[in-house]
């Protein structure tokens, strides 16, 4: 069985290793460069990323391609399942599993069952993703609207809907007013 895991992400354009570890130790969530990372092996996690199809190693140490990886020179992994993770069709990432004990520890079954599994929670991920943005602009819709309702004075209410767009639209936020004679005046910053 798998001893070791790690999950490869697409960000900026590279490859970043943002989860590895093994099945009896912690993980670890630091991003790290796919090109720096020793946790997995590299030129495999980029085959499967370029190509978007699973890659099953029965042998590792003995697969042409892969056998001079210098991760798998170094940890001689006996068998390794990579799976690209997909989002709608686009390949956004890689699964990669490891067994140092047996050869043929994964079965082209089980790489099916994972893409599956992996497709299914990303768009699970991605649906939560956009309901949490949903309730989030509702949440600022409704205080903005309250805020806007309870004052008469414009300066004051312009101050409050500045002050409640900074954390959900943008870092900084200014409101000027043009008053008489043409003139832009700061109300809220």
């Amino acid at each position: 069985g798998m001893q070791r895991y790690a999950v490869v992400l697409a960000e900026g354009g590279s490859l970043v290793v943002r989860a590895a570890g093994t099945v009896s130790g912690p993980v670890t969530i630091e991003p790290v460069p796919l090109a720096l990372s020793s946790e997995v092996p590299r030129t495999l996690a980029e085959h499967v990323f370029r190509t978007g199809h699973a890659a099953l190693l029965a042998d590792a140490a003995h697969e042409p391609g892969f056998n001079e990886d210098p991760y798998v020179v170094e940890r001689a992994p006996r068998s390794a399942l990579a799976i690209p993770i997909r989002r709608r069709s686009e390949t956004v990432g890689v699964l990669y599993l490891e067994s140092d004990v047996a050869t043929s520890a994964f079965s082209a079954d089980l790489a099916r069952a994972l893409e599956l599994a992996a497709a299914s929670l990303i768009e699970r991920s991605l649906l939560l993703e956009e309901r949490d943005r949903a309730e989030d602009a509702l949440r600022f819709l409704e205080d903005a609207g309250f805020s806007m309702s309870s004052s008469m004075h414009y300066a004051r209410t312009l101050a409050d809907v500045a002050r409640l767009t900074v954390p959900f639209l943008a870092d900084a936020c200014l409101v000027d007013v043009i008053v008489e004679g043409g003139i832009f005046r700061r109300v809220a910053e």
